[in-house]
């Protein structure tokens, strides 16, 4: 999406006004790690955030900083101790990307290309936390956020897997939500109404987007 015009240049403010205000009335739960700015302990909830429900992770989250709080103290255990923690939440083999982790970050300092070293850390974790550090002013698109766009801006259901990777996604979060001071905020904004209302079929009487999506209304597709 190329914003060329005064309707879309509106369009793309009522996109970010609303989706800022909609966050800031339904952001009632205090996930940790959303405050935290801490690339290790950051890294270790995204990681267990895969494919995982947020209030399961809290748990296990909290549980592991306080046996490895620190990638020093998670280098020198032993693979079967850090399956032993996470083994609740399912998708053990994330054990070896956090023992990777351990060993990538150990000692190091933290740089942006200390990333591509990591196993696991794919462009939403990188975004997401480069945008923490106040390195970079990007909006970190995971599925749900970029099923959410893509639903806005053409009113299709997406058919490919990767949805997050589609151009006219891409297109739309380069034109219209980059470079906004508050893109942690928006970040956030898109994961909860993509994984609460953006759902598949999705609960389009609830979007606060409703009134100028593009997608049909929810008595059409439900």
């Amino acid at each position: 999406m190329k914003i060329a015009t005064y309707e879309e240049a509106e369009l793309c403010r009522k996109f970010k006004k609303t989706l800022l205000e909609w966050w800031r009335s339904n952001n009632v739960a205090a996930y940790p790690w959303r405050t935290d700015r801490d690339p290790y302990r950051t890294l270790v909830a995204e990681i267990l955030l895969v494919r995982t429900r947020r209030d399961v992770v809290v748990r296990v989250y909290e549980h592991f900083l306080r046996r490895f709080p620190d990638p020093c103290t998670l280098k020198a255990a032993e693979l079967e101790q850090i399956e032993e923690v996470i083994k609740p939440l399912g998708l053990i083999k994330r054990a070896r990307y956090l023992k990777q982790l351990a060993e990538v970050m150990c000692g190091a300092d933290f740089t942006p290309d200390l990333l591509k070293k990591i196993k696991g850390v794919g462009p939403y974790i990188r975004t997401l936390l480069m945008t923490k550090l106040g390195i970079s002013n990007e909006v970190a698109l995971d599925r749900n956020g970029a099923r959410l766009i893509y639903r806005f801006i053409t009113g299709k259901d997406p058919t490919v897997e990767k949805i997050e990777l589609d151009p006219s996604v891409l297109a739309f979060k380069r034109e219209c939500l980059d470079g906004h001071p508050e893109a942690l905020e928006l970040t956030y904004a898109l994961v909860d109404i993509g994984a609460q209302i953006c759902i598949t079929p999705p609960r389009c009487l609830l979007c606060p987007l409703q009134s100028y999506c593009s997608y049909p209304s929810s008595s059409q597709k439900n």
